[in-house]
């Protein structure tokens, strides 16, 4: 299994995490651009502040989806796959 594949405990999505930054890239780039210090510090707190959601509804609460909580969320609810029999081989689920 690949090792970023999730599951949203909100909205049961299942993919990739979504990185979000907090801020503005124009409001860094002025920053740069007229005065370099304070965009400095702009884009260290920027990339102090990044953290990792949910692509569909911007949860961060997400969980691995072959860990047991994972495993779990994925058997309780409906959870869509492009591929059912292909998930079950990553999550190593036998029938």
């Amino acid at each position: 299994m690949r090792e970023g594949l999730v599951i949203c405990e909100n909205c049961f999505y299942l993919g990739h995490r979504k990185t979000v930054v907090k801020g503005s890239s124009g409001v860094e780039c002025f920053l740069w651009v007229f005065f370099i210090v304070p965009g400095f510090i702009y884009s260290a707190w920027r990339r102090k502040t990044r953290y990792e959601v949910c692509p569909e509804c911007e949860s961060p609460e997400m969980v691995l989806a072959n860990s047991p909580s994972g495993k779990k969320l994925f058997s309780e609810n409906r959870v869509w796959t492009p591929c059912g029999n292909c998930l079950d081989e990553q999550l190593g689920s036998s029938n």
